[in-house]
């Protein structure tokens, strides 16, 4: 196992600081997935909507990358808490935010729900009623069309117990 760290803001953020945060550590390649109590977003971060900040926000969510994953979520008061986790120690002006080591496993595949076949442009899966879409580079899913998809992801372990799991990428699989 190699080491990680957590950083936790001890104050929620505004809507504005969070949109501030995101643009400055969402890295390339990312994607974003989102949660409402009725729906999820899970789509790549482009220029665009990285502009768009802090519109596109929605109540719960992630954007990860090969550097680091940010997750936020919305407290009462209408602010967000942030959890930001990362391979690499952060550097972060000011006192607020705390910093725990711990120790990270390799990477490893999530499999997603789901097969794609040449020529369909969503992920079926019979036990989902209604098709998957997910956020893969098209151009490169069209010259090599794999059937399956997969987030590579690594634990975060504190005294041999997994405590969070951070997303890292997401790729195209033959693999289920």
């Amino acid at each position: 196992m190699s080491n990680g760290y957590l950083y936790r803001r001890r104050a929620p953020m505004t809507l504005e600081e969070l949109a501030k945060l995101l643009k400055q550590r969402a890295g390339s390649p990312g994607w974003r997935l989102q949660e409402q109590i009725d729906n999820l977003e899970f789509e790549q971060v482009d220029a665009s909507w990285l502009e768009g900040l802090p519109a596109g926000l929605w109540p719960q969510g992630r954007v990860f990358g090969p550097n680091a994953e940010v997750r936020w979520w919305m407290t009462d008061e209408g602010n967000f808490d942030v959890l930001i986790l990362s391979e690499t120690r952060l550097e972060f002006s000011g006192k607020g935010w705390n910093e725990q080591q711990m120790e990270v496993s390799g990477e490893y595949g999530l499999y997603l729900w789901g097969e794609r076949k040449p020529g369909d442009p969503y992920w079926i899966e019979t036990r989902i009623p209604r098709p998957l879409r997910y956020p893969v580079d098209e151009q490169e899913w069209q010259q090599h069309p794999l059937l399956y998809v997969k987030v590579v992801a690594r634990d975060y372990v504190e005294n041999g117990v997994v405590r969070l799991t951070r997303l890292v990428r997401l790729e195209p699989t033959n693999l289920p």
